[in-house]
């Protein structure tokens, strides 16, 4: 008898079928906020990417399967906490809509939140924290697909345009452009340069940074090398948009202050982030090399 309930707890083509049949059920009582999503990031510039979050969070979850099966002791007390704490998001969201200040870009946030708790809770309450701590980068990489707090946003934002303010001083001082910085302004001789909100490079960088999770969990197995990995997007962020502010200023100030309208300024986007991938792809190169020395080492 006993053997037969383990045997039964261990197969794993119950679990898939309760597994499905959960998050069928799940995603039916999301259907509207998840369509929300999709519709909004589909139409947001800085979230573009969030709809490929999901698929690569499902990706290496089936690439691990054979290190994570999915089977396992079921853990109702830890999904019951984990769909209390999307309870907890839902009703932050229904709160702020009570209140009449809640944004679209907030709602899908709160809602996304609500959501992915409650997946959480399903895995667990389904398949085991077993599961859960086998996949965990997998499942912490679908907060890539939520939008910030729009006061986090805010934030991320004023840091990345003052910061490429500085930069970008500091590159025509370093080439004998003359110029002047106060705050977001950058006088020279021919334009006056502000750097805006939607010049502060904050959704490379954020595509950046995702690309930085994604590759460190892939090809490093050190938790310090995948940190630095992360971190080394700040200040590549700010060089690389304060050297798009410089180009944009030396040919205004070479060629002609029409230059502001040049495609480089509005469409360059892409040709600065494939140069800030360079000096990305290199670190990375170093890294794995660093792995791949220390490993014959540890096995003597």
């Amino acid at each position: 008898m006993a053997e037969a309930i383990i045997n039964k707890m261990e197969n794993p083509v119950g679990s898939l079928r309760r597994v499905i049949l959960a998050l069928v059920a799940l995603l039916g009582l999301f259907a509207l906020p998840l369509y929300k999503w999709a519709s909004f990031s589909l139409h947001d510039e800085l979230y573009g990417h969030a709809v490929l979050v999901p698929l690569i969070s499902l990706y290496l979850i089936w690439t691990n399967r054979e290190n994570v099966p999915l089977r396992g002791e079921p853990a109702p007390a830890l999904g019951a906490a984990l769909f209390g704490v999307g309870g907890l998001f839902l009703a932050m969201y229904w709160a702020r809509s009570a209140g009449g200040a809640l944004g679209r870009e907030e709602a899908v946030t709160w809602t996304m939140l609500a959501f992915f708790s409650c997946l959480a809770g399903v895995l667990a309450g389904v398949l085991g924290k077993k599961f859960l701590r086998g996949n965990l980068f997998a499942l912490g990489f679908l907060l890539c697909a939520v939008p910030l707090p729009i006061f986090v946003r805010a934030w991320i934002e004023g840091r990345l345009q003052y910061g490429s303010a500085a930069m970008a001083y500091a590159m025509f001082r370093t080439c004998g452009t003359l110029a002047e910085w106060k705050n977001l302004d950058i006088d020279l001789s021919t334009i006056t340069l502000t750097i805006a909100p939607e010049c502060s490079g904050i959704h490379s960088s954020l595509v950046l940074l995702v690309t930085a999770l994604l590759a460190g969990h892939l090809f490093l197995r050190s938790p310090v090398h995948r940190l630095v990995l992360a971190l080394v997007i700040i200040p590549l962020a700010v060089v690389r948009n304060g050297f798009r502010i410089f180009t944009i200023g030396e040919l205004c100030v070479h060629i002609g202050p029409h230059m502001i309208d040049h495609w480089i300024h509005h469409r360059g986007g892409p040709v600065f982030f494939s140069l800030a991938l360079v000096p990305f792809l290199l670190l990375l190169y170093v890294l794995v090399r660093r792995e791949r020395r220390r490993q014959p080492l540890e096995k003597e």
